[in-house]
């Protein structure tokens, strides 16, 4: 993990935590261009970088060439995802279904100064378990097809996706009737359906989560994730940001939900990246178990190509979970593999090629 990967990731962190809280100057064109040089292999940093110079009042003819192509690709693919929610929605409406977006199509919409800036590749939305039949029904009618194993994952998994092409575009529809599999925690994951709100989204009435419950899903969905990219580091600092604006002090009161659900490790890895990222805490000073993670989660996010994604997700939830029988059942991968692509060959990797970063 080279040292100027990192600080470029942390200054993106930075700006994104600074542009979203109005604590910090417009975003320059120069500290664009320093971040994007330093991960030039990075097409969805490259994204997020237009989108914080468009929200800092930069216009997009002024972008560089190798920010704008990449964005106007994104927004393309925004708009075309839009459309679909919004026939959702519609329908929704109509039915008075309560439906809330979540993750990427929510944060881009509610927290994001440019929802394109936020590339994602799917619609994620949340229902009550007897409203996912209609909905499924209504987008077979406007030409989705159900993904194989659907019947499978009503029975053992907690969301059923749709695909069809839009434009050339592949757009796959997740119809979630609860928020996480439970298998690694105890959250009561339909209490937050009890505090769901409405708002508008694009002209359309929808639901969302209140703050609280909507971070606290987001820092353990990321964690549960192993941020396997630098766009989860930079959803994590975003959804930070953003926040902070809405609840005053809100740890004490995530931690509580964590305790309550036995996920204080993985809300605590979230909230120590955030330090990480936004120059608060030196890795270096981390405590050892925590510094090992961090370093784990960096390296696998910032090196070309990242680590497999199967194998970091298993490792990470091992180490994370709380009840030793549950965190066996986070295993499936042979012996070698957690050898070859646990926290300590990873960190030990991290520091052969450029040392502790700070």
């Amino acid at each position: 993990m080279p040292p100027e990967r990192f600080e470029a990731l942390k200054t993106a962190c930075r700006l994104t935590g600074a542009l979203l809280s109005g604590a910090g100057a417009a975003v320059s064109p120069a500290e664009a261009a320093a971040v994007s040089s330093a991960l030039p292999d990075d097409a969805r940093m490259r994204i997020w970088l237009a989108g914080l110079l468009l929200g800092s009042g930069s216009p997009l003819d002024a972008l560089d060439a190798s920010l704008k192509q990449p964005y106007l690709q994104s927004h393309y693919r925004y708009a075309t995802l839009q459309h679909e929610l919004l026939g959702l929605l519609e329908y929704c409406g109509q039915r008075a279904i309560p439906c809330v977006p979540l993750k990427g199509i929510w944060l881009a919409e509610r927290v994001l100064p440019v929802p394109a800036m936020r590339q994602f590749a799917d619609i994620d939305v949340w229902v009550a378990e007897g409203d996912v039949d209609p909905l499924l029904a209504f987008n077979r009618g406007r030409g989705y097809q159900d993904l194989p194993g659907a019947s499978r994952r009503r029975r053992w998994h907690f969301h059923v996706s749709q695909f069809k092409l839009v434009g050339g575009l592949p757009v796959v529809i997740e119809i979630h009737w609860k928020l996480s599999r439970g298998r690694l925690e105890t959250v009561d994951w339909q209490e937050p359906w009890g505090r769901i709100r409405k708002f508008e989204y694009s002209g359309v009435a929808a639901w969302e989560m209140e703050p609280l419950d909507q971070a606290f899903y987001l820092y353990y969905h990321g964690a549960n994730h192993m941020f396997e990219d630098t766009k989860r580091l930079l959803d994590l600092c975003a959804v930070d940001a953003w926040l902070h604006q809405q609840v005053a002090d809100p740890w004490p009161r995530i931690q509580e939900l964590a305790r309550r659900g036995r996920t204080e490790n993985f809300i605590q890895l979230s909230r120590t990246l955030i330090a990480v990222l936004m120059g608060k805490r030196a890795v270096s000073d981390l405590p050892g178990k925590w510094r090992r993670y961090v370093r784990f989660i960096l390296a696998a996010a910032l090196q070309n190509p990242p680590v497999p994604r199967p194998y970091c997700r298993r490792i990470l939830k091992f180490f994370l979970t709380d009840s030793p029988f549950q965190a066996l059942r986070t295993l499936f991968s042979p012996s070698r593999l957690i050898l070859k692509h646990g926290p300590a060959s990873t960190a030990k990797r991290a520091d052969g090629a450029g040392g502790d970063s700070q």
